[in-house]
């Protein structure tokens, strides 16, 4: 179990989470992303990983980040400062300030405190999964191996128990920590793993807030994870790529247009040309 750089990371031949959840919207939308990676980086992703950076390991971020202090990225003095520091992730310091804000109130955090000394950040972990055989990775946040706890930090605009959980089961988290769990399980065996997400919000006042999964959670993750691949092995066996809807579809009416109390303006869905 090694931290490696994300590129040799992502050239390894195997299936992780951010692939294989577009087999939760169809195969054809799988393979598409896996044959288009998506490359690019942006503001938010590139503040995003100074925030894990700064929780995790804060000692790594003077060799990793580089601060602006220009209005813009932009004209001679950004294109001056790009070329003079290579391959660093580069942030206006504004955004290095409100990260340092936000990966402070994690650090004080009295349920996260424990788990920060002795615990190992994003490194790669390989198996092959018990049930389809298939070869899978991973790149968990933290593994605290003392205590066998796993912790995904996600940025949040909410903080509500109820809320964040259906967050986390609409954008497949549950499914995600599934598939490191069964890794960890696989490649350190020996007792039960806790899986915690810890959540921070990403507006003041940055409070956070440490979720511990039930097993009911997790398993309904894994569960959907082993029949993803399972799911994947067909069709790469088969050499089809079926779309969500392979066969023609009955189209519902809505409610509102038989006078029931259901308002179309609740809908907020544009068309092209509009």
């Amino acid at each position: 179990m090694s931290r490696v750089p994300f590129d040799e990371y992502a050239a390894i031949k195997a299936v992780n989470w951010s692939s294989l959840k577009h087999m939760r919207d169809s195969p054809k939308a799988y393979r598409w992303h896996r044959d288009n990676p998506d490359t690019g980086d942006t503001t938010g992703r590139m503040k995003g990983r100074a925030l894990h950076t700064l929780v995790f390991e804060p000692h790594l971020f003077d060799a990793e980040y580089a601060v602006f202090d220009g209005d813009a990225r932009r004209g001679k003095a950004w294109e001056e400062f790009k070329a003079a520091n290579g391959d660093k992730c580069i942030l206006k310091a504004a955004e290095v300030e409100e990260a340092k804000a936000q990966a402070e109130a994690v650090r004080s955090h009295p349920a996260v405190q424990p788990y920060l000394d002795g615990g190992v950040f994003e490194s790669t972990i390989q198996w092959k999964d018990p049930q389809t055989g298939i070869p899978c990775k991973a790149r968990p946040d933290w593994w605290h191996p003392a205590t066998r706890t796993l912790i995904d930090l996600k940025g949040t605009s909410t903080l509500h128990p109820h809320y964040f959980a259906r967050i986390a089961a609409r954008l497949g988290y549950h499914c995600q920590l599934g598939h490191y769990q069964k890794g960890l399980s696989v490649v350190y065996p020996g007792g039960p793993i806790s899986v915690k997400l810890l959540a921070a919000e990403l507006k003041q006042p940055y409070d956070v807030a440490l979720f511990s999964l039930p097993e009911d959670f997790l398993y309904a993750g894994e569960s959907e994870v082993t029949e993803l691949l399972r799911k994947l092995r067909q069709c790469a066996e088969s050499k089809q790529w079926p779309g969500r809807f392979p066969e023609a579809v009955e189209l519902e009416a809505p409610a509102y247009i038989f006078g029931d109390d259901e308002n179309p303006a609740d809908f907020n869905v544009s068309f092209a040309g509009e």
